[in-house]
């Protein structure tokens, strides 16, 4: 469970810090009639984590912002997408017992630990003209 200290650390962070960095550069690409946004959520939302309910409510409203700010960009040809990971294999999963991790593995489509590589891939894509056809989405690493 989160400290009530931590509450509105993790809002200005992840919600309020996405939200400025869109206002920032959505103006640039406006000028330039075309761009690609990604925001980042986490799979905590989808899977509704045991002790991560702060955290998911600050993503799940990174989300929320990004269905709502493709439409607003939409006239623009600026898309706004989120990439939600799952567990991937980086530093930050040394502070996570291997039970967590299995728990969340185990709810995803794709049981496993993914690696950076996987969620550049997919911000690879979402960046080109391959994905022209997607704003407003968030794609789970991993699946849910």
């Amino acid at each position: 469970t989160t400290p009530p200290s931590m509450t509105q650390k993790l809002i200005q962070t992840n919600l309020v810090g996405t939200i400025h960095c869109c206002q920032l550069f959505a103006p640039l690409m406006i000028r330039r009639k075309s761009g690609s946004i990604i925001n980042f959520s986490t799979i905590a939302v989808a899977l509704g984590l045991k002790g991560e309910s702060i955290y998911a409510a600050s993503k799940a409203g990174v989300e929320g912002f990004s269905r709502a700010f493709a439409r607003e960009m939409a006239d623009f040809d600026i898309r706004v997408n989120c990439v939600a990971p799952g567990p991937i294999k980086t530093d930050l999963l040394k502070g996570v017992s291997d039970e967590q991790i299995e728990a969340i593995v185990s709810q995803q489509v794709l049981p496993k630990i993914f690696r950076p590589g996987d969620v550049c891939d997919l911000c690879e894509f979402l960046v080109s003209p391959k994905s022209s056809s997607l704003s407003g989405q968030t794609m789970h690493v991993g699946g849910v």
